[in-house]
């Protein structure tokens, strides 16, 4: 048992000698570097110190040769007037204290060695609008033997751009990008065109959806500033870009078009129909929506508008005011008064609507002279008076008995109390004349009785007009005898004179009372014509002076079609690509 435990003693103490021999042996072979980590050891033990010019001579330049490469266009923000774009820049010097025989390296050409750790140009992007203090991201520079370095860091610049946007959506805008030496001026540092390429390279470019690169020019300027004597070179890149107006097509343009269309019919409806105002209303609230989207896309603060915002505007006025003369028309229409000035009248319904080809509305038809004359006449009365074949009284008094005012109570009861109507009738100037003209009360008095008047007798006298000598007494008859017969005889037929003088006296009475009746019939009648005329007159011109607002209206709606018209012509010829 104690020969078994010894074995396994020795056997662990051998391994144990064994394991501290090969460290031992291990720890006194020295760590040999390869070609590359013994270059960049040396590089690094001569270049102490990474600042200052790495030249030999002070008088000399250092060359930067710098380009860009386009990636990404990502964004080009129109309110706050940034450019975002997503860039490889190249810088390209020649470092001194960088340079090996390659032959000592096994033939190494280049290396690739940390920026912090080396010179390198101060250049930087002039017109920068970025709050982070790092554009570039830290990658490794390459180095070749003859001190040539080439760094390529991925950078996104953020740099400032003067946005026009009048002819929004469909405008080009010019941006820069300006680069150069912020502390060395030309007499230290040069700036030139990498590769002899004056332009920004876009072989990995990859396209937007919103914006199309025209071009991308470069620019060698030289330029001094207040602050320095020497002159600081840059080099500045151009990008031209339009628009991809597409989008802004749904949702700016096409509903813009369409309102235009509906704008047109506005014009043509009549002013005052209600529906024109409704409609108005309804495309200038449309307008005012539109301008809000196209608010929202737009910078705020700027000298112009875009072309498509006037036109907005343009719009608005117009249906604003078609809407106003839409209103002045109504209102006239029901409740106005007065005519249209001189000069109005000239422009709108003279000048321009002879322009326009535009016919006046005739005014309404006054009421004829003739007829209303005729209305003037009654037909029963006339034609019963006038008659010159009606002989007979009985027959004419019958006809007077026809008129309304001879059966009304109050009215001849009026007559009756004025015995003395047909003195005044005789006095009105107006109404004998008006009479004379209308009724021929003379003629018709000679056609009712033409016989002799005399006065009444008693059967036992005769007047002394009678009697021989024609003396003023009565005389004592026979009462037998031939002459008693002629004297009966001739007493009857003075009897019957009397008795016919009697009748006439009746008649005339009548009649005196009916042309008394007449006359204020006619007198009634000529009033109220008068008033119907006069009626008949105001109506006339009110529907005239109505109808000549609504002309002025209909010309005005006209004139906004016609500069509607040649607006939106002029406004989509600067507005829309050609």
């Amino acid at each position: 048992m104690t020969w078994l435990l010894n074995c396994i003693f020795f056997l662990t103490l051998v391994i144990n000698l064994k394991m501290v021999h090969s460290t031992l042996h291990n720890m006194s072979v020295p760590f040999k570097l390869n070609n590359e980590k013994r270059l960049i050891d040396d590089l690094f033990k001569n270049y102490k110190v990474k600042f200052g010019r790495p030249v030999n001579n002070m008088s000399e330049k250092v060359v930067v040769y710098f380009g860009v490469y386009l990636i990404q266009l990502i964004d080009l923000d129109e309110k706050n007037q940034v450019l975002v774009t997503n860039v490889h820049s190249i810088y390209q010097w020649k470092d001194n204290g960088l340079k090996w025989n390659r032959s000592e390296y096994g033939g190494i050409v280049d290396v690739r060695l940390p920026v912090d750790r080396i010179w390198t140009p101060d250049i930087v992007l002039y017109n920068y609008a970025d709050t982070r203090l790092e554009e570039k991201r830290e990658v490794l520079a390459t180095v070749k033997d003859d001190g040539t370095v080439t760094w390529r860091p991925p950078s996104i610049f953020k740099s400032t751009c003067q946005i026009s946007i009048q002819k929004f959506p469909y405008d080009q805008q010019n941006c820069s990008m300006k680069f150069g030496s912020w502390t060395y001026g030309g007499d230290s540092i040069d700036i030139k065109f990498y590769e002899g390429l004056e332009e920004i390279n876009r072989n990995q470019y990859t396209e937007s959806n919103e914006w199309e690169i025209i071009s991308a020019k470069g620019v060698r300027t030289e330029k001094k500033y207040e602050c320095c004597k020497e002159l600081y070179p840059d080099i500045t890149f151009y990008l031209k870009m339009k628009r991809k107006g597409g989008f802004y097509n749904y949702i700016l343009v096409l509903p813009c078009v369409l309102l235009s269309c509906l704008t047109t019919i506005l014009f043509w409806l009549p002013p005052e129909s209600p529906a024109k105002m409704v409609l108005g209303l309804n495309i200038f609230t449309s307008f005012f929506v539109l301008l809000l989207l196209l608010s929202k896309n737009v910078p705020s603060a700027t000298d112009k508008i875009p072309v498509i915002g006037a036109y907005y505007c343009l719009n608005m006025i117009m249906i604003a005011t078609s809407t106003c003369s839409c209103t002045a028309v109504v209102h006239i229409f029901f409740r106005g008064q007065g005519q249209v000035p001189h000069i109005i009248r000239k422009i709108f319904l003279e000048f321009l609507a002879r322009i326009f080809c535009m016919i006046t509305p005739p005014a309404l038809p006054p009421v004829p002279v003739k007829k209303a004359r005729k209305m003037e006449q009654p037909a029963t009365i006339i034609t019963s008076v006038h008659n010159p074949t009606n002989q007979s009284n009985g027959n004419l008094l019958h006809q007077i008995n026809k008129t309304p005012a001879y059966h009304a109570s109050n009215r001849l009861n009026q007559a009756q109390s004025n015995s003395q109507s047909c003195t005044a009738l005789n006095n009105d100037d107006e109404a004998t004349s008006f009479l004379a003209n209308s009724y021929p009360v003379d003629q018709m008095q000679r056609q009712v009785y033409t016989g002799p008047i005399h006065t009444e007798f008693t059967t036992n006298q005769i007047p002394s007009h009678f009697l021989p000598g024609g003396l003023p007494q009565y005389q004592t008859l026979p009462q037998s005898g031939p002459k008693f017969s002629m004297i009966q005889n001739h007493q009857q037929l003075g009897v019957q004179h009397v008795h016919n003088h009697q009748q006439n006296n009746q008649l005339n009475n009548d009649l005196n009372l009916s042309f008394s009746l007449i006359e204020n019939d006619i007198k009634e009648i000529r009033d109220y014509l008068r008033h119907t005329r006069k009626k008949l007159e105001n109506t006339d011109a009110k529907a005239k002076q109505t109808n000549d607002w609504k002309q002025v209206a209909l010309v005005l709606d006209r004139t906004l079609f016609f500069i509607y018209i040649i607006a939106i012509i002029v406004s989509f010829i600067l507005m829309f690509p050609r």
